[in-house]
Parts: C-alpha cells; structure tokens; sequence
C-alpha cells in the first residue's frame, strides 16, 4: 500500500467518523448553541465538536502532522491537514441538506488526498493524487450538455457583490445557469461527480478549496486558482474548476 492510499484510508475513515457527529446535531439544530463570528458568518457546537472528533482521530494516526481548521486554526508547516467541519453552516443550521465535511492532506504546498462527505444526502466522494475518484454517487447522474449545464458561483463577505453580480450575468450571458448552494465543498463535490459544469468563488479559504481540487483533479476538471503565478495555490483565495 503506498503511502496516498494509506493517507485516502485514513481520512475516509476520519471524515466518517465525523459525518456521523455533524449529522447527529443536524437532526437536532434547534438545540444547538451558535456563535456570529460576523455578517452572515456563524459558527455552531456542532462545528466546534467535529474539528474536535477530527482533531482526536487524526492525531492517532499522524501525531506530528498539524490539523488547521476553520474553527481552530492552525499552522501550516511541513506535510498538514486541513478541515471544514461544516461547509455550509448557514444551510447546516437552517436544515436545509446542502453541507459536508471537508478533509485534505497537503505536501509541498499541494492538496493530494481529499474527501468530502455530505452526510445529509448521503454521498461520500474521495480521492488521492494519481488514484482516481470514488465516489458513492452514481455515476449515471448529471447532464454533460453545456447548453442545459449549471455553473456554481459561491458567495461570502469577502467578495465584492458588485464584482460578483458582473461575473455572473458574464455566465447566463454564454448561456449557463448559475447557481448558488452556499456551501463551497458540496459545490466542488458537484462538480467533481459531474452535476455542475464548474464553479467560481473569489477569497475561499484554503479548507473550503482543499479536499474540492484534488477531487476536480482526479475526476479530470482543470482547476485554475488564478494566482500571479498561474499555478494551484489554496492559499491565494480564488477558485475556478472547467472540464478538460
């Protein structure tokens, strides 16, 4: 076994285990304490306790690699891990399905081992570098034509509206539906499984992108991060995925 299938193994079992808590809180969100880190951005129990649940598992597996999540942080050093617990709180609190659980490992800069689950719908899509994807979604699912294509655009307060609102009407200008799921991480797995033609979002965070690119990778969609140096880099905040 090489050392990606073993890291892909690895993390399928952590992002399962950690499904399972965030699932578990979703059918009870009316009980769950919540947090307003700032306009439109809220922070839950149920996120804490699942980077906790990461945190625990991971470190029995990988004790001197660091975790670097939304909710804790972290430093990005060496080999690391990142993690959304719950991309998508805002659906995640509102009951709508739309979330998931997002776990990458990173070496030398570059996501190489991604998976994400969305446990409400129950579809788990992972991968690792030179692997290929699985996926628990059949793959029959989706429409290939871009005149009926759908293009994710994702939306968050770091991203100017007007900015957004151009790129937009650029997009149902050629032709495409655009969409909005607000959860980056399902948006990507969409993509990646062939339901979304691709997908934008300016200023993402490198836990909302990670899992997402090596997933679009190994399903054969160019991602473009639109860095000066026109390579791949999950910490320059802007995101595109297309069909090769």
């Amino acid at each position: 076994m090489t050392d990606f299938q073993q890291r892909l193994g690895h993390a399928e079992q952590i992002v399962a285990a950690c499904a399972e808590v965030a699932l578990g809180h979703f059918r009870a969100t009316k009980d769950l304490a919540v947090d307003f880190k700032g306009p439109r951005d809220f922070v839950s129990e149920a996120d804490r306790q699942v980077e906790t649940t990461a945190i625990e598992l991971l470190a029995k597996h990988y004790p001197d690699e660091p975790l670097i999540g939304e909710e804790f942080g972290g430093h990005a050093t060496g080999d690391y891990w990142l993690i959304d617990p719950i991309d998508g709180t805002t659906n995640f609190l509102n009951g709508l399905p739309l979330w998931g659980v997002s776990l990458a490992f990173v070496r030398n800069g570059e996501p190489v081992v991604g998976v994400i689950a969305l446990p409400a719908l129950d579809e788990v899509l992972s991968a690792a570098k030179t692997l290929g994807l699985r996926s628990t979604i059949d793959a029959a699912l989706g429409l290939t034509s871009a005149e009926c294509g759908l293009m994710g655009v994702g939306r968050n307060g770091r991203w100017a509206g007007d900015d957004r609102f151009r790129l937009e009407q650029a997009l149902e200008a050629s032709g495409l539906s655009v969409v909005c799921l607000g959860s980056c991480a399902t948006s990507l797995a969409m993509v990646a499984s062939g339901r979304m033609l691709g997908y934008v979002e300016r200023s993402a965070k490198p836990w909302d992108v990670a899992a997402g690119i090596v997933l679009c990778e190994e399903a054969g969609i160019e991602i473009d991060a639109r860095c000066e140096n026109e390579s791949v880099d999950i910490w320059a905040g802007s995101l595109v995925g297309k069909p090769r």
